[in-house]
């Protein structure tokens, strides 16, 4: 595309000969510098394109804004070298293993809207009351949260929307740049929370969720944040249009924070692809930082209050109410990992620790409900992950999960009945089956 005089058309020409499955590779280059493609008719001569845009025969040099440009007509998938490829292609075919894929599928119109579909949205935009609430828990963010609502409060949308943040007792300046945040997006109402007392990530992201007053509700922590501008607008154009999806969802690139090189091209995420409702139920995961979904649930269930993972939580109630979609029109969210991550922070042992908390509080929910199938998935891989931290004869991992009985008795404090003798059996059997498996490794 550097090369041709309209790309505009040859864009459109792609998109016609591909097949409905088929993919094209357009790895042209850009300058993540440029926030928009310099093309100057001044520049005409093989001196003047070899100085501006880096090579005599190219005519243009793509900046920012080529996702925009290329997405006009294609559906673009930014994906990583190695998650094409295996070990030795980069020096086999001379690719190049830090620059990530950009892959492009059939423009089809996600957007079929019957006229009924239509007014609703047409109301929505002329209303004043916010479309979308998005959620944001933070917690000793000092150094990140001020990007974080820089991407919220610069969203192009044409209906209004409110930013719900929780700040959680931080002992840094977090606090401080929340309330010196301006922005002058009259369709965008910042809305923050000042917790007198530190309510933990589950109570705080609960307290937000009661609040928000949208028909849709997106979630980012203090310290992600959003690259496309009109993240939100492509969302909720697309769940007013099918009905039948609970929530959507998009993929992310990963950075390291602090840390060179700075993009990490080895983290995979959550889901690429659609969901079911069966599926949803199951609490896949999915880049949380990238969805939105139906404001559907309320009242919260207590058993949120003791999840490892509340969104998982969330994304298996969500099952009940319809599918997932993975939207790949949305340019990949930020994720931030650092030290003080919840999940970027932790060791392996410790998630697997998040995620026996989750798949426990779904036992105790889906017990409660009578949902026998549900329930006996959920207790099957709750006794396999404390069967995994059992193995892992880490000391520490193994000390903290015969204190976890205790610890989510506690946290259900005030929200609901705890059942920690079934948690406590679960790590029993687990142990139990550790010290016969030593056992029998052991030389006769």
């Amino acid at each position: 595309m550097e090369h041709v005089a309209n790309p505009d058309s040859a864009l459109a020409e792609i998109n016609r000969v591909l097949k409905a499955d088929g993919v094209a590779i357009l790895q042209t280059p850009y300058s993540g510098r440029l926030q928009k493609t310099l093309n100057d008719p001044g520049i005409n001569t093989d001196e003047l394109r070899l100085e501006f845009y880096g090579q005599e025969d190219h005519v243009r040099l793509f900046g920012q804004d080529i996702f925009d440009k290329y997405s006009a007509y294609l559906t673009p998938e930014v994906v990583s070298h190695q998650s094409l490829f295996g070990p030795g292609v980069a020096e086999a075919f001379g690719t190049n293993a830090q620059e990530p894929f950009f892959l492009f599928r059939k423009k089809i119109n996600d957007f079929n809207l019957t006229p009924i579909i239509q007014e609703s949205i047409s109301r929505q935009k002329k209303s004043k009351k916010p479309l979308v609430s998005i959620i944001c828990v933070t917690y000793n963010h000092e150094h990140l949260v001020q990007k974080t609502l820089e991407s919220f409060a610069t969203q192009e949308t044409d209906f209004h929307y409110e930013i719900l943040i929780g700040e959680d007792c931080s002992t840094d300046g977090t606090k401080k740049i929340i309330e010196n945040f301006h922005h002058e997006n009259h369709k965008c109402t910042l809305r923050p929370f000042f917790n007198i007392v530190n309510q933990g990530a589950n109570a705080n992201l609960a307290k937000l969720l009661t609040e928000a007053s949208g028909k849709y509700i997106a979630i980012c922590d203090g310290d992600d944040y959003w690259a496309d501008r009109r993240k939100l607008q492509k969302q909720t154009d697309f769940l007013e249009s099918n009905p039948d999806i609970s929530i959507a969802y998009s993929t992310v690139n990963s950075h390291r924070h602090g840390v060179e090189p700075r993009l990490d091209y080895t983290y995979v995420g959550g889901n690429r692809r659609d969901l079911t409702a069966e599926e949803l139920k199951h609490a896949p995961p999915i880049n949380t930082l990238t969805a939105i979904f139906r404001n559907v649930i309320q009242p919260l269930p207590g058993e949120l209050y003791t999840a490892g993972a509340a969104d998982m939580f969330l994304w298996s109630l969500l099952g009940w109410h319809g599918r997932g979609h993975y939207l790949t029109s949305v340019l990949p969210s930020i994720y931030q990992q650092h030290s003080g991550g919840i999940f970027s922070g932790t060791n392996r042992e410790g998630r697997w620790m998040l995620d026996l908390m989750t798949s426990y509080s779904l036992l105790l929910y889906y017990k409660r409900h009578k949902e026998s199938m549900l329930t006996d998935y959920f207790s099957k891989r709750s006794h396999l992950l404390a069967r995994e931290i059992i193995l892992s004869q880490k000391n520490q991992a193994i000390d903290r999960l015969l204190a976890l009985p205790s610890k989510m008795t506690q946290m259900a404090q005030g929200k609901y009945i705890f059942d920690d003798d079934l948690l406590t059996h679960i790590i029993h059997v687990a142990l139990t089956n550790s010290i016969r498996k030593d056992e029998q490794c052991q030389p006769a």
